[in-house]
């Protein structure tokens, strides 16, 4: 009976980390400031992560081409970045609507609208 009622104990614990550990993976999120937005000839993008973790950085079309691969690597509480409308072909991007995408974690996406008007 003892040994019946430890192994219940053990795999209770084990469950509850298990919960505390999914709850954190899942609450990493990313908050994402474009300014100014809309732009004109540049704009600075402002990516916080509440947990540190690897990000990408993207200007893409609403049909999900990339314009520009910002950054890729480590991001932390703040990461700002710096775009002039130059694509990754190094062709001035035109005026349009556009969004910054940002993957995290290898799996979650966080999106924002930019327009670019001239």
């Amino acid at each position: 009976m003892k040994k019946t009622k430890i192994g219940l104990l053990i795999i209770g614990v084990l469950l509850l980390v298990a919960g505390i550990l999914s709850a954190q993976l899942t609450s990493i999120q990313a908050v994402i400031e474009i300014n100014p937005n809309p732009m004109d000839k540049f704009t600075t993008i402002d990516v916080r992560m509440t947990h540190n973790t690897n990000i990408g950085v993207n200007i893409e079309t609403d049909t999900g081409v990339v314009i520009k691969t910002l950054y890729w690597g480590p991001g932390g509480e703040s990461t700002v970045l710096y775009w002039d409308r130059s694509g990754d072909n190094g062709n001035y991007t035109p005026a349009g609507k556009y969004y910054v995408v940002v993957n995290y974690s290898s799996r979650y996406t966080s999106t924002k609208k930019t327009l670019i008007l001239r």
